[in-house]
């Protein structure tokens, strides 16, 4: 390499690493802010709390039905209706801080880790950049503390295995992925196919693993109805700003203006999967994008911060240029994000959490 080409590629690593650096202190500034749209950072970690103190079978009773002195908290009427992993992880955090701060920065780790992995499966450090630096991922993850970084760990990870051929950690990282949201059911068919035509040889040790991986749920289930709850109390609103008919009454708050927005985004995405799908020579790679945007569009329950999970949807497709086309448009699925980065929030704001700060410790209720 010449010295005009050293020059220009240490200019291109500075470049990299202070884009980094500066997307970094971003998000560290709003994991110390309280949260802005929603609450449910609060009800997680006074589950964390709760089963920390009293065991796996705490997650059953609704918080309300505990006690009357809760801080100001959202579903409080409804037993704990996430999987077991997602409720392990907000144990523990709450067993090493119960603060908002500390839940968003342990959630801005994860997201960190899952940029390194998207840029190992692509082989495009960039793109690992492009996915730390998504204004959906900064808004929602480390400001907002919702805990889809989580469910691309395990499917990251879980890809990166597969393809390194390492079947029986690939398949149980898909399992532990889907017992933090079941929407990552959707990569099941692309890792079956893959194992088939790659590791036919192998099927029943991948089997035998994505069983396995459901161990934390089977044990949870001797402890509480770990299944039922996820399956009866997962969807307690009708909302969804995604929804195939723009003038279905499922937009609550949204502007017109932001519902057009996110309907040419969110169609123009399922248009683009269907032609790439098919006009590609593995269509089976597709499969777990056009699931999850289906899902977008059809159910009655659908929140902004569900577009985090896209890019593990998208990343078992092996054609480069689709992929690389794909990961470029995600961040225009959730403009609400971007505007609130840069003017502050708007829409539907969370109600007063009962804190001074985000470094506040959460503590259980006298008597529990």
């Amino acid at each position: 390499m010449n010295e005009p080409d050293e020059r220009r590629a240490r200019l291109l690593r500075l470049a990299f690493g202070g884009a980094v650096v500066a997307v970094a202190a971003i998000r560290l500034r709003h994991c110390s802010e309280l949260t802005a749209n929603t609450a449910d950072l609060v009800r997680h970690l006074l589950y964390g709390l709760l089963v920390l103190e009293q065991g796996l079978g705490a997650a059953a009773a609704p918080l309300g039905a505990l006690s009357d002195a809760w801080p100001p908290t959202p579903w409080i009427g409804l037993p704990y209706n996430y999987p077991v992993i997602t409720l392990g992880f907000f144990s523990g955090v709450a067993a090493v801080a119960p603060t908002i701060f500390f839940a968003k920065l342990a959630l801005t780790a994860i997201e960190a880790a899952n940029a390194v992995l998207v840029a190992k499966i692509t082989e495009e450090r960039w793109l690992g950049l492009l996915y730390f630096a998504c204004p959906a991922s900064i808004w929602w993850a480390s400001r907002e503390g919702q805990f889809e970084p989580l469910q691309n760990l395990f499917a990251l990870g879980a890809l990166l295995l597969l393809r390194r051929g390492r079947i029986g950690g690939a398949f149980v990282g898909l399992a532990l992925a889907i017992q933090v949201k079941v929407t990552a059911l959707a990569l099941l068919p692309v890792f079956v196919a893959i194992l088939w035509r790659q590791h036919r040889d192998r099927a029943g040790v991948g089997g035998a693993a994505f069983l396995l991986g459901f161990a934390p749920t089977a044990l949870a289930c001797l402890a509480y109805p770990a299944v039922s709850q996820v399956f009866s109390f997962s969807a307690p609103l009708t909302y969804n700003p995604y929804f195939w008919n723009p003038w279905a009454d499922l937009f609550a708050w949204n502007p017109g203006w932001l519902i057009a927005i996110n309907e040419a985004a969110s169609y123009g995405v399922a248009a683009l999967l269907v032609v790439l799908a098919a006009r590609s020579d593995d269509r089976v790679a597709y499969v777990a994008p056009l699931l999850w945007i289906a899902f977008l569009k059809v159910h009655g329950n659908v929140e902004f911060w569900y577009v985090l999970v896209f890019p593990t949807m998208v990343l078992p497709i092996a054609d480069a240029r689709a992929r690389r086309l794909l990961l470029c448009l995600w961040p225009l699925l959730d403009v609400r994000a971007f505007l609130q980065l840069i003017g502050g929030p708007f829409g539907y704001l969370s109600p007063d959490l009962g804190m001074p700060n985000a470094l506040t410790p959460y503590v259980l209720p006298p008597g529990l």
